[in-house]
This record gives structure tokens, C-alpha cells and sequence, in this order.
């Protein structure tokens, strides 16, 4: 539960050019910057629009979004080096989690031309892009309690990480053929 609808519900209820910092990224971004402690050693007013893998094209659109209504002073894009990656797939599940909850017509518009391609079909008709959540259902799913939507954007989370389960990430090799020029 990364909570995108809370998300932008809470945002497009703000004042408008109320909000000083815009924070911009993935999960990293999300459960990371929180806005509360920010606030309160900046002296300013911010928000996390951060949501799941979302992809540096991803960021762009839901910066424009933001600037619809509001003026940032700042803005600070955290950068996941998968997200240049595998950029299709991801970009199709990264902006499916931003799409539905823009309010202005023009971005949205070239958000889904720019985003989904062949897949505006499924990003059109929700109840398609949705069927994983009925197979959820069918099997027992259980939500995710360990994640908490806080306030402006930042969603914390309530467990700790079992030290059997540390991740070792893979050396990342870098290689210019392996980035997509639209995330780039």
C-alpha cells in the first residue's frame, strides 16, 4: 500500500502556492523525506509527490501536475538507477500509479501519450488495469499493514528488516545501451 489516491487527494487540497519543496521519486523517495521533519528544520512548507518505481519521465508529468497549482521554490528529484531500466514496463506501472488522480487535462493528455503508447487501452479503462486486485481478492489477499500513509505525501512503515532477509544489491555495471533516452 504506497497510498497514490491519498496522495493526491491530500495535495490537490493544498492552498493553492502553499507548498516551498516538492519531493520527486520512487519508494525511496516516499519513505524517506519526510515532510514533517523538513518543515521543521527548513522553516518550509513541503510535500513528497514520490510514488512506486516512479521513473524519471514519470517525475516530470507529476512535477508539471504540481505546477498547475503550485510554485515550489524547490524540488528535489530522488534518482533509482532501475528506473532507467526495463523503462516499458516500469513506466507503464509507474505512471498507472500517478495518471488517474491528474486533475489538469493538457498534462494528462501528453502524459498518456508520452507514457503508455500501445497501453493507453488499459490505463483508460481501470477495471482492465485493475484485474490483478480481483486475482488479490479471489486468493485471500492480505493488505499491507506495515505501511502508514502519514501526512503530505510520506508513508512510513512499522516493521524492521530481518537481518536474513538483507538485500545485497548487485554490482551495477553501468552501460549508456542499457539506459532508455525517454527516461534519460
Amino acid at each position: 500500500d504506497f497510498h497514490p489516491r491519498t496522495r493526491w487527494n491530500e495535495f490537490q487540497n493544498l492552498k493553492p502556492n502553499s507548498v516551498d519543496l516538492i519531493f520527486l521519486g520512487s519508494s525511496h523517495c516516499y519513505r524517506t523525506f519526510n515532510p514533517i521533519v523538513y518543515d521543521s528544520v527548513l522553516n518550509l512548507n513541503s510535500f513528497n509527490l514520490g510514488s512506486a518505481i516512479q521513473t524519471p519521465l514519470t517525475s516530470l508529468f507529476v512535477l508539471k501536475e504540481a505546477l498547475a497549482s503550485q510554485k515550489p521554490k524547490f524540488v528535489v528529484l530522488e534518482v533509482y538507477y532501475r528506473t532507467f531500466l526495463d523503462a516499458d514496463y516500469r513506466q507503464y506501472r509507474s505512471a498507472s500509479y500517478n495518471f488517474e488522480f491528474m486533475k489538469n487535462s493538457e498534462v494528462k493528455f501528453d502524459f498518456l501519450r508520452r507514457s503508455f503508447g500501445m497501453d493507453a487501452f488499459h490505463i483508460l479503462l481501470p477495471s482492465n488495469r485493475y484485474k490483478r486486485g480481483l486475482n488479490y481478492l479471489l486468493k485471500g489477499y492480505k493488505r499491507n499493514d506495515r505501511d502508514e500513509y502519514e501526512v503530505k505525501g510520506y508513508v512510513s512503515r512499522n516493521d524492521t528488516l530481518d537481518p536474513s532477509r538483507v538485500y545485497k544489491s548487485p554490482v551495477f555495471n553501468f552501460s549508456p545501451s542499457a539506459l532508455n533516452i525517454d527516461q534519460v
